[in-house]
């Protein structure tokens, strides 16, 4: 072609042959056919259908499709840029764009088709939403998205290049997947509808988490690395939570895999749900509203935020030897499945150190039983309630000696409290090895089953409450349980006794577990004496060849 006018009159112009189209002015096409070979011009526009069953070879050049059009044909088209205009249906195979751009101010139809993105410099323009079945991102192939117009992808995002998400926003709306050789880091993400499939390695997000459908997490890792908000109506269900951003979180979401928080996390009120194998790790403290664990979690070996409730009935926590404290600014519930797992002598919630910073008027409430290797408030006039004791459900035992730290104020006393029960029930704290720290504390309906009485400062005793606040004072030669066929002889003998009612003794079948009262009435004393007596008490209720531990607890007249 020289320096002439082509008119296309609505027509088709095949090219049967090897055909280089030389041109000085953009050409118009109403139909194009490539049965032979074709080297394109420079530029020119395709107003109808554009058909490949032969090679065509881009030259550098701009395809604008600017009327009702189809890419149709056997043969893979393979452009340079792209420029919509009109309405372009794409292959319902595979379309190429190689060169530098993909401009869309009409719209496309993907046809079920895919389109690859091989080109090292891709930018993405135009006014228009680009709505792709299957976008891929070829090897050493570079797309930039836009800023301010969505791309929306109804079939499978694959990336094997490089996706460089300009703050942009990604609709996923079909049934859709996000694969590839290469990790993508979207900003915006939306899922529209539909099911949106993660890769089994990671993807990240910059920006905001919109799920109107289903997310599967497909085993993979959520890398959050920007300012984040995750919202919609959809189920918020992930696999393993990185957080090297900032993230908001919903009213719910739940975690199947680890948690690891090198940024920062704002609970917003919500529930983060534990449901897998979990372990919480990363370089910074997590302050969570509701934690529920379901599964098995592991806490990290620093420290843990709880502003909210905590529920474990339906999971086992592992402290890994760090802290978790009770920070909240209202009544909080902690819920861990009563004492005992199974009766295997594990506990369900097996605390390091459990530290309640709760002041305000509903405190913190345990509804059961717990192990702690130590439990600390010295938060002044908080409020603690403890479950009634039932058998062994609901027990809290300090395991560590000098474990137990509870120290208020003058005037603003820590309240240690029944949570529920009968007006002549107790709650039950097992503290083990004495050195505790326990001052201006009110207690009421509490007993204490370690073998001495706990005698806090500068505290009241509000009643109902067993070796606390007592006067007994007892000083033993020596406690000797001797097993003899069948049956074991505790025996002890004391050297002085001061308001000594008597003794009750107690039975475990381990050191560190709970223990058990197995006279049915305190075992009479001297009352007060400095002479002391010898004592022997025969429990029958033991088996040859088994390991049984005691304790002794003096009664108060």
């Amino acid at each position: 072609a020289g320096g002439g006018i082509f008119a296309h009159n609505n027509g088709t112009l095949q090219f049967d042959g090897s055909t280089t189209m030389n041109n000085s002015s953009e050409l118009t096409f109403r139909n194009l056919a490539i049965n032979g070979s074709l080297i394109a011009p420079s530029a020119f526009r395709v107003a109808g259908n554009f058909l490949n069953n032969g090679v065509f070879n881009h030259g550098n050049s701009l395809v604008t499709f600017s009327d009702t059009t189809l890419v149709g044909g056997s043969a893979t088209s393979i452009f340079y840029n792209v420029s919509i205009a009109g309405t372009l249906t794409g292959s319902s195979n595979v379309m190429c764009v190689a060169g530098n751009a993909w401009t869309d101010n009409g719209m496309f139809n993907h046809n079920t088709g895919a389109v690859v993105f091989a080109g090292s410099d891709v930018i993405m323009d135009g006014t228009s939403t680009s709505r792709f079945y299957r976008l891929t991102i070829a090897t050493n192939g570079v797309l930039t998205a836009r800023a301010q117009v969505p791309l929306a992808i109804s079939g499978v995002f694959s990336n094997d290049g490089v996706f460089c998400h300009n703050s942009g926003t990604v609709i996923f709306n079909g049934t859709t997947a996000i694969a590839g050789r290469q990790v993508t880091s979207f900003n915006n993400v939306t899922i529209q509808s539909g099911t949106l499939t993660a890769p089994t390695d990671q993807v990240g997000v910059a920006g905001n988490w919109v799920n109107n459908g289903v997310f599967n997490a497909n085993g993979g890792t959520m890398v959050f690395n920007g300012n984040t908000a995750v919202s919609g109506t959809g189920a918020h269900q992930f696999n393993h939570v990185a957080l090297w951003g900032s993230l908001v979180a919903p009213s719910i979401m739940a975690v199947s895999g680890n948690w690891v928080n090198d940024g920062s996390f704002t609970h917003n009120g919500g529930a983060v749900v534990f449901n897998g194998t979990s372990t919480i790790g990363g370089g910074n403290v997590s302050t969570f509203f509701n934690l529920t664990n379901s599964g098995t979690l592991t806490g990290p070996s620093a420290a843990l935020n709880v502003e909210g409730n905590w529920t474990g009935s339906a999971g086992v926590y592992n402290n890994n030897g760090g802290k978790v404290t009770l920070k909240g600014a209202g009544a909080q519930a902690i819920t861990t499945g009563g004492a005992w797992n199974g009766g295997t002598n594990n506990w369900k919630n097996n605390w390091n150190r459990l530290e309640v910073q709760n002041a305000s008027t509903g405190g913190v409430s345990f509804t059961d039983g717990f192990k702690a290797r130590e439990l600390v408030c010295t938060t002044s006039g908080a409020c603690l309630y403890f479950q009634a004791q039932q058998e062994l459900t609901n027990v809290y035992e300090v395991s560590a000696s000098g474990g137990l730290i509870f120290q208020g104020a003058s005037g603003q006393l820590i309240k240690l409290r029944r949570l529920s029960g009968a007006t002549n029930e107790q709650w039950e704290l097992s503290p083990s090895g004495g050195g505790w720290s326990v001052g201006y504390v009110d207690v009421q309906d509490g007993v204490n089953s370690y073998t001495n009485a706990i005698f806090p400062t500068a505290s009241t005793d509000s009643g109902n409450n067993r070796n606390w606040f007592t006067t007994t004072l007892v000083t033993f030669q020596w406690f000797k349980p001797l097993g003899r066929h069948g049956e074991v002889y505790v025996q002890w003998k004391t050297a002085t006794e001061a308001n000594n009612a008597g003794f009750n003794v107690y039975r475990s079948t381990s050191s560190d577990g709970v223990y058990e009262r197995i006279n049915r009435s305190p075992i009479p004393g001297l009352g007060t004496s400095l002479r002391g007596a010898f004592y022997r008490y025969v429990d029958d209720g033991v088996t040859d060849g088994a390991t049984y531990y005691y304790k002794l607890e003096a009664v108060e007249v």
